[in-house]
């Protein structure tokens, strides 16, 4: 099997009241730009992966992906160990980080979705069948901009389907507004609900020690997601040594070898892999079970699509981000079933 043909499309997702829907109007109020792969074989088999990119570096992106697509065709797809080296060695000029493996990632998703449709299994079970099912939070219902009264009423709307809980985003410059909007949630939501924080980096460490006190004694929390810079590794050293509820990182982290060191270091107890940022499957799998050896869990950032694979699949993945952009799932009593359909289980 030969790669035949790739194609490139783009899909604008656009946000408003707090969730995310599919809505192609241009007045929405903030949107994410998604190049949407299909790579083609000559056996008849397709398969699709996804990038996103915010307000800026799509067309950069673009244009990267029309010099990648050479890299691929004529190859086997089901070779991503190969093809991933191969992309890696043609950017390493430039340095693999930032907007490379982000417009990769497309690339290897696409590969990874085929390599299932080729076995004609889903992906979790090509990755061991853990189990058959994985409980979730809310993931993109509370971002910043969104009144804590929004946050409630969409909490409501989703009440039926048993989520955990959700992951709250804070980090504006006036921090009492900040712990005011994380209190006002957790009455929303009640004391037995899951509850995440992340702060995006945007907190130095005095600020983010105080948040920590706030949480362990007046909140209670299930995990902080980068409180401060994860430049700062001084600095989280000391929040591991004060703050009980685990902290994590990830989003912001474009190396699988930036992960090792964390997990070396022992400061965090959550990693949050984003696929997208690193280049797709090929290198999550390399934290997955680096992550694994620590007896770290690992949650990845997004793409619930493809995190249940890896959920259903993988013994320290136990936990889904739960968001709509192309959301195809099932879901009973909590928890996200396990998909039938071979490959990922996109469709454009």
């Amino acid at each position: 099997m030969k790669i035949h043909s790739v194609k490139v499309s783009e899909k604008r997702v656009d946000s408003s009241a707090g969730r995310i829907s599919l809505n192609s109007g241009s007045n929405a109020p903030s949107s994410t730009n998604y190049l949407i792969v299909r790579i083609d074989t000559d056996s008849g088999i397709s398969g699709f992966g996804v990038t996103s990119f915010g307000p800026s570096g799509l067309t950069a992106g673009k244009a990267i992906l029309e010099e990648l697509i050479p890299l691929v065709v004529g190859e086997d797809p089901l070779a991503t160990e190969k093809l991933w080296a191969k992309a890696r060695g043609y950017g390493s000029s430039l340095g693999w980080s930032g907007i490379l493996p982000r417009v990769y990632a497309a690339i290897d998703l696409a590969l990874w979705d085929i390599k299932g449709k080729s076995f004609r299994e889903p992906l979790h079970r090509y990755f061991g069948s853990a189990r058959a099912s994985a409980p979730y939070f809310l993931g993109d219902i509370a971002p910043l901009g969104i009144d804590t009264a929004t946050v409630l009423s969409t909490w409501k709307k989703y009440a039926a389907n048993q989520p955990l809980g959700l992951l709250v985003k804070i980090g504006t410059d006036d921090i009492q507004k900040d712990a005011d909007r994380v209190h006002d949630i957790r009455n929303g939501i009640g004391d037995e609900a899951w509850l995440g924080i992340t702060a995006e980096g945007r907190y130095d460490l005095g600020t983010a020690m105080a948040f920590a006190r706030f949480f362990d004694e007046e909140i209670g929390i299930d995990w902080f997601e980068s409180p401060i810079a994860t430049s700062d590794v001084a600095g989280y050293e000391r929040l591991s040594l004060h703050f009980e509820a685990p902290l994590c990182v990830g989003p912001g982290i474009d190396s699988v070898e930036e992960f090792r060191d964390w997990l070396a270091r022992g400061t965090v107890r959550i990693l949050r892999p984003d696929p997208i940022r690193l280049g797709g499957l090929t290198p999550l799998l390399r934290v997955i079970a680096m992550a694994d050896a620590y007896h770290v869990p690992c949650v990845i950032k997004g793409l619930p699509d493809l995190a249940i694979h890896l959920a259903c699949g993988i013994a320290n993945m136990n936990l889904l981000d739960w968001s709509e952009p192309f959301q195809t799932l099932k879901i009973e009593k909590g928890q996200i079933l396990a998909p039938e359909k071979p490959g990922i289980g996109w469709e454009f």
